[in-house]
C-alpha cells in the first residue's frame, strides 16, 4: 500500500475536528438540530461518547481508505482535486440520493454534504502535503 499512516491517521483525526466545528453552534449546530426528525438532546437519545467515538473512528478510517485511493507521495493537487471530488461527487449526490427519498430538507442536506466535502478537502491536503 505504500501509504504514509501517520498522515492517514492525522488527516482522519483532523476531519473529525471539521466535523465538530461544522456541527457546533458557531456553525450549524442549531440549524441542523431544527431540521432533524428528532431532538438531538431528547433523554434517552444515541449516547453521545458512542457516536462520538464511533464518528471520530470512521473519520480516521475513510482518511486511511483515501489515502489508499490517493496512493504513496500524491501530488498536492491531485489529493486535494480527488478530495473535492469524493466529496462532491461520491459523498454529495449519495447524500441528497438519499435525502430525496427520505423528504430531508435540502438545507440539511447541504449542512451534511458540506461537512463531508470540507473533510475530504481537508484529508486531501494533509496527505498531499506530508510526504
Amino acid at each position: 500500500m505504500g501509504i504514509n499512516w501517520l498522515a492517514a491517521i492525522v488527516a482522519g483525526l483532523v476531519g473529525f475536528g471539521v466535523g465538530g466545528l461544522w456541527y457546533s453552534p458557531l456553525l450549524f449546530a442549531n440549524t441542523w438540530a431544527k431540521l432533524m426528525p428528532f431532538d438531538p438532546k431528547a433523554p434517552g437519545g444515541y449516547p453521545i461518547p458512542v457516536a462520538m467515538g464511533g464518528a471520530a473512528l470512521l473519520s480516521v478510517l475513510a482518511a486511511i481508505i483515501f489515502a489508499i485511493f490517493l496512493g504513496p507521495k500524491p501530488s498536492f493537487g491531485f489529493a486535494v482535486g480527488a478530495g473535492l471530488a469524493c466529496g462532491i461527487g461520491w459523498i454529495g449526490t449519495s447524500i441528497f440520493t438519499n435525502g430525496l427519498f427520505q423528504r430531508a430538507p435540502v438545507e440539511l442536506m447541504l449542512i451534511n454534504t458540506g461537512n463531508h466535502v470540507v473533510q475530504f478537502l481537508v484529508f486531501g491536503i494533509i496527505l498531499g502535503l506530508w510526504h
